[in-house]
């Protein structure tokens, strides 16, 4: 049998953090939208929670990124077709993308309506400019992202459990600890 070529134990690390904080930050989110008007306490702190989860996403995906260069991710099998490899590079990128740009969306819309943001009660960023309609478009660029990442993590996932359910393991394999 084939011995495995993994990803290096950093990148799976900050990949199943990623993950994890992706899940916490989804959370948040739908909290907050089902207790917004009723809990406005509760409310405020999972928007804390969410912008604080967000920017170490952001810089997660930056030390992942940087990480991917120096230390490539394993070769695809020679097995794999040429079209379903360019996709799984494609759907890479746009994930990397996404974790970047939303993070980006969410605080231009705030910084934008004259906010300082907090981040875990340490870190202020600046508030910017007062543009609402600046705003308001980096409000809904921020949503069609999320939905954007939901859609394709859904994909990601669907996508690995394809690999495993084939007998393609090994791929499945190249991103766990077992």
């Amino acid at each position: 049998m084939a011995r495995v070529q993994r990803y290096g134990v950093a990148q799976r690390l900050l990949h199943w953090l990623t993950v994890l904080l992706v899940l916490a930050l989804l959370l948040c989110a739908l909290g907050n939208s089902l207790v917004y008007e009723g809990q406005p306490v509760l409310a405020e702190t999972l928007v804390q929670i969410h912008m604080s989860l967000g920017a170490t996403v952001f810089l997660l995906t930056l030390a992942r990124a940087l990480l991917r260069q120096l230390q490539p991710p394993p070769a695809l099998p020679e097995s794999l077709s040429a079209a379903r490899a360019g996709i799984a590079r494609g759907l890479h990128l746009c994930l990397y993308l996404l974790l970047l740009a939303i993070p980006v969306t969410g605080y231009l819309k705030l910084a934008w309506l004259g906010f300082e943001i907090r981040l875990f009660d340490l870190i202020t960023l600046p508030s910017l400019a007062l543009d609402i309609e600046a705003s308001a478009l980096a409000r809904r660029l921020h949503w069609m992202l999320a939905i954007s990442l939901t859609a394709l993590l859904a994909t990601h996932i669907a996508a690995a459990l394809q690999h495993r359910h084939r007998g393609e393991a090994m791929i499945f394999k190249r991103m766990t600890f077992g």
